[in-house]
This record gives structure tokens, C-alpha cells and sequence, in this order.
């Protein structure tokens, strides 16, 4: 097996390892057996093709990235007729050089690769399509161990860019206005970069704490007030959709 199939072989071994699944699990994840499983792991078969589809189905993995090693681990799969001459039983690296040689195959993976790096262009629906996706196919005794990974996953987040968020919403409104700067937070831990939202907090509650201030706010953000003294006691972190408008909120107070 020459490297680029080794290679291929341990990108694919790496996602299993990512998801934290076991040789046994994953292989009856996707349908094939251990054995099978273990033998493209550790390059002693290619991939196939309709393995890495399967795969790319089950979990959001990136074909482009299996392919090539390159762009994001994670996107969407290529449009149906692209592949709908390809055979499941293809070497995966075969079928994917077809793929892409074809002009429409290489635009519509290189533009795919493209939307997922900067942003533009429907990541939002895919994101939420992906996440629909992966909570309907759990068995419900699951749902609510995912729901808390995901809403941790967005509170570390926002958490970890607070200040690039901070220095754009200031940029927004064209006020001269002392930020913390993104390069202030190099070299911090992901518990110092964690205290940023512990200094938001600090300002909330100030501006908190005027009369009706909390009960203002709490109809602002559309939450019981009980949640908003959650916030405020330390009891509970926002998440990262409250933590902006949290942000938002005071930002607005501070200017009155």
C-alpha cells in the first residue's frame, strides 16, 4: 500500500478516535465488521469509497479532508449526482481522484472546502442540519448527554473569543473605546481565558443592580428572571448565545 492510502487509512482511523468509539462499536456503526474495520485502520486495505460515504454520513467528516488531508475535518457531503456513478466496493482515492478531475466534481468540493473556512454560504443551515441530524439518530437515553456537549462546546466557545467578539461589536459601532485585544489573551490557559466571561458577569451586575434593572433585562433576553440570578450568582454559566446578548445589553447600558 503506497502512503497516500496509509495516510488515508489513519485519517480515517482518527475519527473513530475522536468520537471516543471502539473498534467493535464502530464498525456496527457503519455496517461493516470488525475485522473490516481493523484492516483499513491499520492499512491493510484501502478504503473504499462506499465506506468513507458512510462514514462522512454518520459523522459530518469532511470527504475532501479524508481525501487530501487538507481544509476542515468536518462539511457537507458532495451533491448526489457527483458520486451516483461511483461504485461502493471503489478504492476511495480512485473514486475521489474521478470525483474531482471531473470540472464540476473539483468546483463543487473546492467551493464546499471554501464556504466552511470563511463562513459564507449556508454553513449556518448545515451546521443545524448536521446537529438535527446526529441528535434524531441517538437512542433518547442519549439526547440529553448531547444536548449538555453541545451547549458546553458553544459556552467554550464564545469563552475563548470574548475579546475578538468584544473588539468587533466596538468596531460595529464606530466608538473609540479601550478593548481587550485578541493578542492579550496568547499564552493564557483555557481557564484565564474562561475569567473573560467572569469579567462580563462583573459588569452585568452592576448595571444590574439598579432598581428593576434584573427584571429589565431578564424581559429583554426573554428568560425568568431566576435565570438571570443564575447568572449573576456564579450558579450557572450563559450560553453562548445569552453570553452575547448579555454582552450587548451592557454595552448599551454603559453608553446611557
Amino acid at each position: 500500500m503506497n502512503n497516500r492510502e496509509r495516510e488515508i487509512c489513519s485519517r480515517f482511523k482518527s475519527i473513530r478516535e475522536g468520537l471516543n468509539q471502539s473498534e467493535r462499536n464502530f464498525s456496527r456503526m457503519l455496517g461493516i465488521t470488525r475485522d473490516r474495520l481493523a484492516g483499513i485502520e491499520y492499512s491493510r486495505n484501502p478504503l473504499q469509497f462506499g465506506i468513507a460515504l458512510a462514514t462522512a454520513r454518520l459523522t459530518g467528516c469532511n470527504l475532501f479532508w479524508l481525501a487530501e488531508g487538507r481544509g476542515p475535518e468536518h462539511g457537507p457531503l458532495p451533491s448526489p449526482d457527483l458520486i451516483a456513478d461511483i461504485r461502493p466496493n471503489s478504492i476511495f482515492s480512485a473514486a475521489w481522484d474521478e470525483l474531482i478531475m471531473r470540472p464540476t466534481g473539483r468546483r463543487a468540493a473546492e467551493t464546499a472546502n471554501r464556504f466552511l473556512e470563511t463562513g459564507d454560504g449556508g454553513t449556518e443551515d448545515y451546521l443545524l442540519e448536521e446537529v438535527r441530524g446526529v441528535h434524531n439518530g441517538l437512542p433518547p437515553s442519549l439526547r440529553p448527554n448531547f444536548f449538555n456537549h453541545v451547549t458546553k462546546a458553544g459556552r467554550d466557545f464564545v469563552a475563548m473569543n470574548l475579546a475578538a467578539i468584544v473588539e468587533f461589536k466596538n468596531c460595529e459601532i464606530q466608538k473609540p473605546k479601550k478593548v481587550l485585544t485578541a493578542n492579550s489573551l496568547k499564552g493564557k490557559t483555557h481557564a484565564g481565558m474562561k475569567t473573560e466571561i467572569q469579567k462580563l458577569i462583573e459588569r452585568v451586575k452592576r448595571k444590574a443592580s439598579k432598581p428593576g434593572a434584573k427584571t429589565a433585562l431578564a424581559k429583554d433576553l426573554r428568560v425568568a428572571p431566576a435565570r438571570i440570578s443564575e447568572w449573576l450568582s456564579g450558579e450557572k454559566e450563559p450560553g453562548g448565545e445569552y453570553t452575547l446578548q448579555l454582552l450587548q445589553w451592557v454595552e448599551q447600558e454603559e453608553r446611557q
